[in-house]
């Protein structure tokens, strides 16, 4: 609870109209239309490079994507947390655990990341993996600063969906 505090009134504290600009933008990452988006683009790509896989590549991103939000959205129901109520920077609809932008990021990123490293050097699935990661974290932070999600709440959701992706994968 005071990690909670402690991020929700940091990020109250310190957030600029520059600052909300560009959270808004990378928050993007994780949302419906953002994940879909990746997954299509990052089917498409292994599509092309592996044209007898491309119905299984779609099939998995699918399960994916499809999954996380189903998963996510019965625990938010279950759990039934109330948002942050300090400075809400974006609009928002339902309850705060766990974080459906988190959950969906590091889902959705980390089957892209699998799907798109598959037959490459382990360099390339390295970088592939770390950029899924880094990108996932970074969407979890910008929930916390725009007032929207507790720490807790992104930090759920990014394990959610990691383990979503692990049982999928």
């Amino acid at each position: 609870a005071r990690a909670d505090q402690w991020f929700a009134r940091f990020a109250a504290d310190h957030g600029t109209s520059g600052s909300t600009r560009v959270l808004k933008l990378v928050t993007n990452f994780g949302g419906t239309g953002g994940v879909i988006v990746l997954a299509v683009v990052a089917a498409i790509v292994a599509g092309r490079r592996t044209p007898a896989r491309a119905g299984a590549v779609a099939a998995f991103l699918t399960v994916v994507v499809a999954g996380q939000f189903a998963l996510s959205n019965i625990v938010k129901a279950l759990v039934d947390r109330a948002r942050p109520n300090l400075r809400p920077l974006v609009g928002f609809s339902g309850t705060s655990f766990p974080s459906g932008h988190s959950t969906a990021a590091a889902a959705t990123l980390m089957a892209i990341a699998l799907v798109l490293g598959r037959g490459r050097t382990w360099r390339t699935k390295a970088d592939l993996t770390g950029v899924a990661v880094g990108l996932a974290v970074a969407v979890a932070a910008t929930r916390v600063a725009l007032g929207v999600h507790w720490f807790t709440d992104v930090l759920a959701g990014l394990l959610l969906g990691w383990a979503w992706f692990a049982l999928c994968s």
